[in-house]
């Protein structure tokens, strides 16, 4: 799939162009990357299920057809802990970097891989509405205050000092 000529796509750019790339091939499951080498951002998986009207999981170190094959499992760690989702089909999956070890492809299947004809889609126009400008480093020191009163009142008008000046006009 080709971005138009020009384009800058940022992940809701991508995900525009890929889903509608989707649509007309109408597949059972998408499966994404987490990151993205450019921003990082993970949020074309999401970003595709969203325009799609899919399912979507994000961080799965596994996936596997339910039962039936009528559903998608997947094992994803949150934290500490791993949780087991199931999704009906169709579903967007964005994995992650699990347990298992990448697999690497023999020498004999990368020519074979090579001979075989590549289709070449242009893809719709996508309007880019996010894009970043500048990449900062992060601050050294944060800026902070901390309030030891007893009295509860006054600890609370002394946030109320601080934070009225930051809120919006009602």
């Amino acid at each position: 799939l080709e971005a138009p000529a020009g384009a800058a796509l940022d992940a809701a750019g991508a995900a525009d162009c890929l889903a509608g790339e989707l649509a007309r091939l109408a597949p059972d499951l998408v499966l994404c990357g987490e990151r993205a080498v450019d921003d990082d951002a993970a949020q074309v998986g999401p970003a595709i299920a969203e325009r799609l009207g899919w399912p979507q999981i994000s961080a799965a170190e596994t996936v596997a057809l339910a039962a039936g094959g009528r559903g998608v499992r997947a094992r994803c760690r949150q934290g500490d802990t791993v949780a087991v989702i199931e999704s009906s089909l169709p579903c967007v999956v964005s994995c992650v970097r699990g347990p298992a070890l990448p697999r690497y492809a023999s020498l004999d299947a990368i020519f074979a891989a090579s001979a075989k004809p590549v289709e070449r889609r242009r893809a719709a126009p996508a309007a880019g509405r996010v894009r970043r400008v500048a990449l900062l480093p992060a601050e050294d020191a944060r800026r902070g205050e901390v309030h030891g009163a007893a009295d509860p009142a006054a600890a609370v008008s002394w946030l109320v000092e601080r934070v009225a000046p930051h809120l919006p006009p009602r």
